[in-house]
């Protein structure tokens, strides 16, 4: 296979395949970029930070060319052609709210990522899963008032179901209020 990226700055570089914690993957030596088949990606961003970490060191001490010699700035407006298919890919965003845009094939679901962009991805998340004291504190104080509010409703509910036992005159709707008033508290106790 080659290069996508490489390619569009008209160098015909082959990919090489290489491993990562048991993930064969393609890299292309010349520009950085590393090429996933279906699901690897999500394999590849499932493992611990560490093993990402090194892998991208290890990619560092290859002899990647200079990113500059091997990029024009404007190659990454480029639609890129799948190495494995041929078909045009697609730029995306990865995961729709973050800078880091990355290339997929509709058609074989392969993503070519451009150098430094695994460990970009993986802070990326990291970052996306960590949880605000602050604001979980105010989500959990309003769903003890949305519970308080729902609690103070049922009862007045119920309440109302007793006064209409009280009120009718007629036993037909006295027997309906307490047949609901029953059905209510059947399904109340078990949490219905």
């Amino acid at each position: 296979m080659l290069c996508p990226r490489c390619l569009v700055n008209s160098k015909e570089i082959n990919l090489e395949s290489t491993v990562l914690e048991g993930i064969e993957l393609d890299l292309c030596s010349e520009c950085g970029g590393i090429w996933f088949d279906k699901q690897e990606l999500a394999s590849a961003i499932s493992l611990d930070k560490q093993a990402i970490i090194n892998f991208q060191d290890k990619l560092a001490n290859l002899k990647t060319s200079d990113v500059k010699n091997t990029e024009n700035v404007e190659s990454k407006d480029y639609s890129l052609n799948c190495p494995k298919c041929n078909s045009v890919m697609n730029k995306y965003k990865y995961m729709y709210t973050s800078n880091i845009y990355i290339d997929s094939c509709d058609k074989c679901e392969g993503i070519w990522i451009d150098r430094g962009e695994l460990l970009n991805i993986v802070n990326y998340l990291e970052e996306a899963s960590k949880v605000d004291p602050e604001k979980e504190a105010e989500v959990l104080a309003k769903i003890q008032q949305i519970k308080k509010e729902y609690e103070l409703k049922e009862k007045e509910f119920v309440d109302s179901l007793v006064k209409m036992d009280d009120k009718a005159k007629n036993p037909i709707t006295k027997g309906l209020g307490e047949v609901l008033q029953a059905i209510y508290s059947f399904l109340y106790k078990r949490g219905l």
